[in-house]
């Protein structure tokens, strides 16, 4: 059952350092369409009040344990696993001040998630994603293994007049060994060197990922690299392939059908249909178009897009699709959304139109009546009434 987890507001005090906790003595435990936040809005909150009134948001600690569509928000450390086999996905993290995501388990897998909002208040590097070994003699002495983070949409800020305005670093595992992962489809848009990076990675798969930069200032641009393990050992093994990027450092690796484009305003709008607005899509002209290789891609692109569309994969995490463009309608409640029926409105227009009804979860591409597709994505329900003239 969905539920809501979160302090008395304003929290005067509040001690629980974990809103949801499944301790490493259980196992096969789900948390599913959950909404947990330590405040519904921290625009009064300064440095002091993000350093003492948040808590984190869940921990997975026994293996084989579920986060699903869970919603956390204004939280210092959002979701973290350590144990193994674990899935997050189709989460969403709005606002923190620690890191998204964190995996420390061997074959957890994060996938579809959406990480945003963050907040710069002590001294931690604040990480989409990050993951790093534990041994017998500390951290970095060990191998995490089997780590699959694929789809997910990692961006430090949605609002640039976001006060405590963080540098979020992407995706990283900085005290290796990681062994046998699998990075793809995922977007990083974000301001500081770190787009993804793996330090002492053996047989990694990093594949049709887009990282750009946020503002074309230092920090950044962001690099998709691959780096020697911190006690000098060589990365090896390793495949990059697919992937649009601003930068590329790479070491111990079969590199190849990768495009690094320009820092610049222009060269994203050569590309994406509006990168301001946070789109990624490819438009028509975008170079990317047609430009990989299709081996070991990902059959699927973010959005569960079939590859390839056209002669050749494209590179990046979306694949081109002129029918997935998306017109959209908000509505203010789920009455105007039921009043509209099954008209269909699609009628002079290419491409698809969709309803959207904000705060509420289904599962994805769910088909209730003919006709009509519900979908979910980044925490919010839509109803798309498909046009007779679309395949």
């Amino acid at each position: 059952m969905p539920f809501v987890v979160s302090p008395p507001e304003p929290p005067a005090t509040f001690d629980a350092r974990v809103m949801i906790n499944f301790s490493s003595l259980s196992y096969d435990c789900i948390a599913e369409d959950c909404y947990a936040f330590c405040i519904e809005n921290s625009a009064p909150w300064d440095s002091l009040a993000w350093n003492t009134l948040t808590s984190n948001g869940i921990s997975l600690s026994g293996n084989k344990q579920i986060a699903r569509r869970c919603h956390f928000k204004n939280v210092d450390f959002a979701i973290s696993v350590t144990g193994d086999s674990c899935l997050v996905e189709y989460c969403k993290v709005e606002n923190f001040a620690g890191d998204g995501l964190r995996g420390l388990g061997d074959y957890d897998v994060f996938q579809y998630n959406f990480i945003s909002g963050c907040y710069a208040v002590n001294v931690n590097h604040d990480d989409g994603f990050q993951s790093w070994s534990v041994g017998p003699s500390g951290v970095g002495t060990d191998t995490v293994r089997g780590m699959i983070i694929r789809g997910n949409t990692i961006i430090s800020y949605l609002d640039s007049a976001q006060p405590l305005r963080g540098h979020v670093q992407g995706i990283g595992c900085f005290d290796g060994f990681c062994k046998d992962w699998l990075i793809e489809n995922n977007v990083v848009f974000t301001d500081t060197w770190h787009g993804i990076s793996l330090y002492g990675a053996i047989d990694c798969r990093i594949l049709n990922n887009t990282v750009l930069d946020e503002n074309f200032t230092t920090p950044g641009p962001p690099w998709i690299g691959v780096f020697a393990h911190k006690n000098g050992t060589p990365s090896r093994g390793c495949i990059i392939r697919n992937n649009l990027a601003t930068a590329f450092n790479l070491t111990g690796s079969t590199s190849d059908h990768n495009i690094q484009i320009k820092n610049s305003d222009s060269a994203y709008k050569a590309f994406f249909v509006d990168y301001t607005k946070s789109n990624f899509h490819l438009k028509s002209s975008s170079p990317a178009i047609d430009s990989g290789s299709a081996d070991v891609a990902p059959s699927l692109d973010l959005e569960s897009i079939a590859r390839p569309q056209g002669k050749q994969i494209d590179i990046g995490a979306y694949e081109y699709n002129p029918t997935s463009a998306i017109q959209t309608f908000q509505f203010r409640s789920s009455q105007e959304l039921k009043n509209l029926g099954s008209k269909d409105l699609t009628t002079g227009l290419k491409n698809r139109v969709v309803y959207s009804l904000a705060g509420k979860k289904c599962p994805n591409n769910k088909i209730y009546t003919s006709g009509i597709v519900i979908t979910s994505h980044n925490g919010r329900i839509t109803k798309t009434l498909i046009s007779s003239r679309r395949n």
